[in-house]
């Protein structure tokens, strides 16, 4: 279960250094498509940790948002 919440904390991250890394001058259009896949993916984790600690009494949750703006 773990794993599924730091894949998806994984793509969240790499979005997120997507955005980071485009030129805003030559791609408003990728940036405001990455800030969307990174909320994606962030909302991904969110949920599917909440959901595993409902189902798994002893699953420790690990989700934490891409923070890296």
């Amino acid at each position: 279960m773990t794993w599924v919440t730091r894949f998806f904390m994984h793509q969240a991250l790499q979005w997120d250094l997507r955005l980071i890394s485009s030129d805003p001058s030559d791609n408003a259009g990728f940036q405001a498509y990455s800030a969307q896949k990174v909320d994606m993916w962030n909302e991904f984790g969110r949920v599917a940790d909440a959901k595993f600690a409902i189902a798994n009494k002893n699953y420790i949750q690990c989700w934490k948002p891409s923070q890296i703006l």
